[in-house]
């Protein structure tokens, strides 16, 4: 396994009770190589302010990431900037199995590996989720040639409007 390109180790000793914060910042280096691995030219800034607190046998992470980040949009192919701000929230679990609350539609919690959770990587698995997988620059329109005239004609109302008097029809 590959370590991940955010990476930010929170061991498990360091939770208190009442929880703690965390703030997790990518520098430059990591921008680039997180814009890299998602395919999109590049990620201006990238935050996530997190809480992580014990709940019985699961540690939860909850918080909010914001980024901003540069995409290429599928309508004109022309890069522009996107600022994402989502929120974060997800389990951690040294036995996901036996922290399983009952509900099945909840998810089960993610395991605890080495006995810490990356931060960084839950920021990077985030921001990942958070793109759109089909981003259009604000304002951009896809139309065809020709289009409009195709839909006109297509129009079932196109016949009675040439069936109307004064359009040379008698």
């Amino acid at each position: 396994m590959t370590a991940p390109i955010l990476s930010r180790p929170l061991p498990l000793g360091e939770i208190s009770e009442t929880g703690i914060r965390r703030t997790i910042t990518a520098n430059e280096a990591e921008r680039a190589a997180l814009a890299r691995d998602l395919g999109i030219p590049a990620i201006g800034r990238l935050e996530a302010k997190l809480v992580v607190k014990p709940r019985g046998r699961r540690i939860e992470v909850t918080g909010e990431l914001e980024a901003l980040v540069t995409q290429v949009c599928v309508v004109t192919l022309e890069p522009f900037e996107a600022a994402i701000r989502e929120p974060v929230e997800i389990a951690f679990s040294e036995t996901p199995e036996q922290a399983a609350s009952g509900d099945p539609d909840e998810d089960l919690p993610d395991a605890v590996e080495g006995g810490s959770i990356d931060l960084g990587a839950v920021t990077a698995e985030f921001l990942a989720l958070s793109l759109d997988p089909h981003p259009r620059k604000p304002g951009a329109a896809f139309s065809q040639p020709g289009a409009e005239e195709e839909a006109a004609k297509a129009s079932p109302f196109a016949v009675l409007k040439a069936l109307k008097p004064g359009d040379g029809q008698s």
